[in-house]
């Protein structure tokens, strides 16, 4: 079957913001060895790749490396994701499907695969910006209690929803094989509880970069443009709101009914953590957006 222009929609709105996310987290690295790159200019010709290598491993802090290891898992996601679309016939109307050409345990699969990449993603990206947060060694002793505090809620976020997703259903293969002797948990309630702590998480992240920078000494124009830049995960809040009542129509539809897979939904997973580690690169993106308006620069 031919693609209808909303599958062709959903693997753009999977591919094009995995292309713009890895191109800001490439700018940032770069960006980083960059500015550390004449050490390297200190060591001999003849111990230049042995010792050069590990200089440049030693640059990577490590909110850029879980920035890294994100974003790695965001292109396995993209390329699995593509592949649930293809399977499940996203972006066809229901009627349009020929009869018995959705292979539900295909189906079934892909999505097990892609929930179980899905899941750490955006603990790792805000581990990484709470990390960033903690650098700018803020004396208020609450806002390093509340620093370290989202940094263990969102490691315990990350095993607690992965394993949860991975084993929902016992034994595992049942997740996509129905008809397997076991039981399952209740998926509904596993959505909406990983999607309110996301949604819980984000607003409390974002929250802290306002705390911060109220108690720096800078003018009120340079507080505003940081605070900006710093609160751009509110971004990622929206899509987790939106996807929080994509869900809500699912679950609310009758037993005995299927849900129309022309939609736009199954793209949203992709857009929110590419979205995601997009805002965790504010300052990088004010790097770049600096380049073309110069008065940026001057906020910080």
């Amino acid at each position: 079957m031919a693609s209808t222009v909303l599958q062709s929609l959903n693997f753009f709105l999977i591919v094009f913001p995995f292309v713009l996310s890895l191109s800001i987290v490439i700018v940032r690295i770069w960006r980083k060895l960059v500015e550390k790159t004449l050490a390297i200019g200190e060591y001999s010709v003849s111990v230049c790749t042995a010792r050069t290598w590990t200089t440049l491993m030693g640059m990577i802090y490590p909110e850029d490396a879980l920035l890294m290891v994100a974003e790695a898992l965001i292109a396995v996601l993209t390329a699995t994701m593509w592949k649930y679309v293809v399977v499940s016939f996203s972006g066809f109307h229901q009627e349009d499907i020929p009869e018995g050409a959705v292979n539900q345990v295909n189906v079934l699969y892909w999505r097990f695969i892609n929930n179980a990449i899905y899941n750490p993603i955006l603990g790792l990206v805000k581990i990484s910006f709470l990390i960033t947060l903690q650098k700018l060694r803020s004396p208020n002793r609450m806002i390093t209690a509340s620093l370290w505090t989202l940094i263990i809620i969102n490691v315990t976020y990350i095993f607690a929803a992965t394993f949860g997703s991975i084993f929902m259903c016992i034994p595992v293969r049942k997740s996509w094989i129905m008809t397997e002797t076991g039981s399952c948990g209740n998926r509904a309630q596993y959505i909406f509880g990983v999607i309110g702590v996301t949604i819980a998480t984000d607003v409390l992240v974002t929250i802290i970069p306002a705390w911060i920078v109220i108690d720096l000494r800078m003018s009120v124009k340079n507080k505003l443009g940081v605070i900006a830049f710093l609160s751009l995960p509110l971004a990622v809040t929206t899509i987790a709101c939106y996807r929080l009542h994509t869900f809500l129509v699912v679950f609310s539809l009758p037993k005995l009914s299927a849900e129309d897979p022309y939609n736009i939904r199954n793209a949203l997973s992709n857009i929110e953590s590419n979205l995601a580690v997009i805002a965790t690169c504010g300052p990088t993106i004010k790097w770049i957006l600096g380049r073309f308006i110069p008065w940026l620069d001057s906020l910080y």
